[in-house]
């Protein structure tokens, strides 16, 4: 018996053909990975890099005075006037109100020094949204002195801005509206 010879590879040409397709497949799969490891590794820099932004846009939209986080300047109504007009001024304070207990600054506090801040930062806020000419003056004077007293609450401050801004006829009107009706339902004539 002859003897057994292994058959040599490298010189057949169909061997070379191969070996060249798996090294090129091999080459390519190589640069596939590579690739797709570099954008595996840009998706999570670019997805930390949107996390740390949108926590920067939180901490800029959200203004903390003393602590307490406010609403966006954007969701704050401000009052533009103009005096004597009993429904802009019913609905800006309907609006402030809305937003101030939406964000929990009418909530009592067991803290009395923290409940003490929280009146002044809101009627701080409060003050800041009045940009009519007409109460400008009322603001300076005696918005900020219930401001800085600490214990002014908002209802009392609410209701100095009604007394100030509503038309000085509003409270007898309303009361000989609410009178009429009243007398209307009590009459004979409805029975």
């Amino acid at each position: 018996m002859p003897p057994k010879t292994k058959p040599v590879l490298e010189d057949s040409p169909e061997n070379n053909d191969d070996h060249a397709q798996e090294s090129s497949t091999a080459i390519l799969l190589e640069r596939l990975i590579d690739h797709t490891t570099k954008h595996d590794d840009m998706l999570a820099l670019l997805t930390e890099l949107l996390g740390k932004q949108q926590k920067q846009s939180l901490s800029k939209d959200t203004y903390t005075p003393w602590g307490i986080p406010l609403p966006k300047a954007s969701d704050i109504p401000r009052f533009l006037g103009p005096l004597s007009d009993a429904d802009k001024v019913l609905t800006h304070l309907c609006r402030l109100q809305q937003v101030l207990c939406l964000h929990s600054l009418l909530t009592q506090l067991d803290d009395v020094d923290m409940e003490e801040q929280r009146w002044g930062m809101v009627i701080e806020l409060a003050n800041n949204l009045v940009e009519c000419a007409g109460m400008i003056s009322w603001v300076e004077q005696d918005g900020h002195h219930m401001e800085k007293d600490g214990s002014t609450t908002w209802e009392e401050w609410s209701a100095a801005f009604k007394a100030k801004a509503m038309p000085s006829n509003w409270e007898f009107c309303e009361a000989c509206t609410l009178f009429h009706l009243s007398f209307l339902e009590t009459s004979l004539e409805s029975w």
